[in-house]
């Protein structure tokens, strides 16, 4: 499922980013999955923190997820488009 997954940027005015996850109940009904989905977003930010820094990046599924790699694809996505602001 694309686009199950929003993102919001601020400048932070810091050498670091920072990272927030929003993965509700609502939307993935197994605690594991919504754990997995958290460790796949961290994971993926911490490989990208450099290339991220002075932005804090929140990130909120806001649709049914059932599948890890849609994930992984939206997270690659947004990455790259906050490496360009």
């Amino acid at each position: 499922m694309k686009g199950a997954i929003k993102w919001y940027v601020a400048s932070n005015g810091a050498d670091v980013a920072r990272l927030g996850t929003a993965v509700p109940k609502r939307y993935v009904k197994t605690a594991v999955l919504r754990n997995r989905i958290k460790r796949i977003i961290r994971e993926s930010f911490r490989h990208n923190q450099e290339t991220l820094a002075g932005f804090d990046v929140v990130v909120v599924v806001y649709k049914p997820v059932n599948n890890e790699l849609v994930v992984q694809d939206s997270i690659r996505q947004i990455w790259r488009k906050v490496a360009a602001l």
